[in-house]
């Protein structure tokens, strides 16, 4: 007589149920699961075998049911990839903790570089390493105020924008933008080619050896930049370049002139009014230059063309004109004998000739004009000469 079979129950006396798991791949049936079973074993199946239904009819198996070392296993699986994620990161902050805490005391990364790109003639690199060090003194790569280099590199001379940032780990990189001088301010200050003026040593910029000198206010200094290079386009005909522009305070314009074989020339243009601006008045005078030297004998020493239909010229001062051919002459000579260093200098030195000679050409035709005048006032009577010298004067 078969023993009776004692149905299961769980702790709470509720009956146990027996659900089939499916077949696996060759048709063996997977052995039956007691919905009161250890979770071991139904995590020991297969994750594809499983069907959505049949994960949601197992119910969670209390933690106590399970065997320690079952315990054990279920928790490395459930919390091990997540825990040693989380070690890792913690791992992984306490080293950058260390190290940013050791840049704030000073102890690394400590700048020990400075490095410069930009025109080092007119900002040689200890210039600007003097103005910056007490801005980066006892600062570290992640410590540095680049604001504050910035600002401390835009204080040296000639710098106009200074662009700042780290090098890693231990340097400075500063790429400085310079001025370029187009004039020279009345109070020694320079003219950049933007209007602006700032303070430099003009022997430290190769481009302020030929460049004029502006006199007039200081907010004019724009207007004038703009004016020298209009007037520059129109006396390049003569041929004579800008040495000095002025702009009075009633809005006068007076330029002078120089050339090789024209000496310092004042040529007053006066204001822009009626209609006729200054502009067309110098080019009259460009025009009008050869045909007044021509009648003159000579540069004149002075132009006004501030006349409505006529330009006045001051008669030519014979003497000035002779001193300033000759120092001409004598400053090419000495440039002519210097050693050649190359084919730019062998043309500097054929036009440095070239212009002597015709300075000498010159100076020989002055000297004769001015003793054909010595000539005439010794033929005329002694009042005569000193009413003539008044005259001329």
């Amino acid at each position: 007589m078969d023993a009776p079979q004692t149905e299961r129950t769980d702790a709470a006396g509720n009956p146990l149920r027996q659900i089939p798991l499916p077949q696996d791949s060759l048709g063996r049936q997977e052995p039956t699961l007691a919905a009161g079973g250890k979770r071991a074993a139904a995590d020991s199946l297969h994750a594809g075998s499983r069907t959505p239904e049949l994960a949601d009819e197992l119910p969670p198996v209390p933690r106590e049911r399970l065997g320690a070392a079952e315990r054990m296993r279920y928790s490395l699986r459930r919390w091990g990839l997540p825990a040693a994620r989380l070690a890792g990161l913690l791992a992984v902050l306490v080293l950058g903790a260390l190290v940013v805490r050791e840049a704030a005391d000073g102890r690394i990364f400590m700048l020990q570089r400075l490095e410069m790109t930009g025109d080092v003639q007119k900002v040689p690199l200890a210039r600007l390493k003097e103005a910056v060090e007490p801005a980066a003194a006892g600062k570290t790569f992640f410590t540095v105020d680049l604001k504050a280099v910035r600002d401390a590199a835009e204080t040296v001379p000639w710098v106009q924008y200074a662009a700042v940032r780290r090098v890693w780990p231990d340097a400075l990189m500063i790429d400085v933008t310079v001025y370029e001088a187009a004039a020279v301010y009345e109070d020694g200050r320079l003219v950049s080619g933007e209007g602006q003026l700032f303070s430099a040593n003009p022997d430290e910029g190769s481009e302020t050896a030929g460049a004029p000198t502006f006199r007039g206010e200081a907010q004019a200094v724009p207007e004038m930049l703009r004016r020298w290079r209009r007037f520059s386009g129109l006396t390049e005909h003569i041929p004579a370049k800008i040495t000095e522009l002025e702009l009075s305070d009633r809005g006068s314009w007076t330029l002078t002139i120089e050339s090789p074989t024209i000496p310092p020339t004042k040529i007053e243009l006066g204001r822009d009014a009626n209609g006729a601006a200054v502009e067309e008045r110098l080019r009259q005078v460009v025009e009008a230059y050869p045909r007044i030297v021509e009648i003159m004998g000579g540069p004149p020493a002075s132009l006004d063309a501030r006349y409505r239909r006529a330009i006045a010229a001051g008669k030519v001062n014979r003497e000035q004109v002779a001193e300033y051919l000759a120092s001409v002459q004598a400053a090419s000579a000495q440039s002519s004998a210097r050693p050649s260093l190359g084919d730019a200098d062998g043309a500097a030195d054929a036009a440095a000739e070239a212009e002597a000679s015709s300075s000498k050409d010159s100076v020989d035709d002055i000297e004769a004009a001015s003793a054909a005048d010595d000539a005439a006032d010794a033929a005329s009577s002694e009042s005569h000469e000193t009413e003539g010298g008044a005259a001329a004067r």
